[in-house]
């Protein structure tokens, strides 16, 4: 699949959000304005304003992520996250501090601007060297969690057929853009996990609010942003929901919170996104 810098991704769930990326700069009117977008913009037109808009340089967050199975169960992480778009790529670099079993794993994802697919690398300190991660395995889960490995790529809105379902939706009483969409081939879904998606994002801010994916078998995935704020000028999202709902019944849920979040923050290099500092883990 082809990858580009696109926040309001098909198969990304918001991952942007999570990762403190899902950002506007400027005021609702603005973006629109800046956007050229109207009352019939079209479904790519809305993605590819999403897409382009502009985001925080520099961004590194701390993140809490809950994972709660079918049986009440929870389990707590905390990991942070480095971003930044560099010679022509977005740069993702995800690294957990807790639990002690998982400290040290990290992940390291290139978004490239072209047509190039993205890449991404896992490392597991029990391995002590870095796996890149074929793209026929990226709709497995991440860390057991709720999201793939494909939420945390950004792809190509060309990979998928786009319907406008409603121009007119509103979520708690915010104006949103209701579009669907659908995978063009079968290798795409095969990456994806998904049949089909639908997502509301807001006409103010172009922020995902709300998602929906079929993942067949009676199986779907709901996503949700909430606490949505500026901060220095930017839109993001402080909580994001996930959950996976088999023939009605919740199998499993994941929570990330934003614990902290700087923009334009020194320590966010180039030299970071590499994988020899992805295979430095929590050092």
């Amino acid at each position: 699949m082809r990858c580009r810098r696109f926040s309001v991704s098909v198969a990304g769930l918001l991952a942007a959000v999570a990762m403190a990326v899902c950002s506007v700069a400027g005021t609702g009117p603005q973006v629109r304005a800046q956007a050229g977008l109207g009352p019939s913009a079209t479904p790519a037109q809305v993605l590819a304003a999403a897409r382009t808009r502009p985001t925080g340089e520099r961004v590194r967050a701390r993140l809490r992520m809950v994972v709660t199975d079918s049986a009440g169960h929870e389990i707590s992480r905390v990991l942070r996250s480095s971003s930044m778009d560099h010679e022509g790529a977005t740069r993702t670099l995800m690294m957990f501090e807790s639990p002690a079993e998982l400290r040290g794993t990290g992940l390291l994802t290139l978004d490239y601007d072209d047509q190039r697919d993205a890449d991404q690398w896992l490392y597991l300190p029990s391995l002590r060297r870095s796996t890149r991660i074929a793209m026929r395995n990226r709709s497995g889960a991440f860390v057991g969690s709720d999201f793939s490995y494909a939420d945390l790529t950004v792809p190509d809105p060309a990979d998928f057929t786009l319907r406008m379902l409603d121009a007119a939706a509103r979520v708690d009483g915010e104006a949103c853009w209701h579009i669907e969409s659908v995978p063009r081939n079968a290798a795409v879904q095969a990456e994806t996990g998904y049949e089909r998606t639908e997502m509301w994002v807001s006409q103010r801010s172009l922020v995902p609010l709300r998602m929906k994916a079929w993942l067949g078998q009676e199986r779907f995935k709901y996503v949700s942003a909430s606490g949505i704020a500026q901060q220095d000028g930017v839109y993001t999202a402080r909580t994001l929901t996930a959950r996976t709902v088999r023939a009605g019944r919740v199998q499993s849920q994941t929570v990330i919170e934003r614990l902290e979040l700087r923009f334009r923050d020194p320590a966010v290099v180039p030299e970071l996104f590499t994988t020899r500092e992805l295979e430095r883990g929590a050092e």
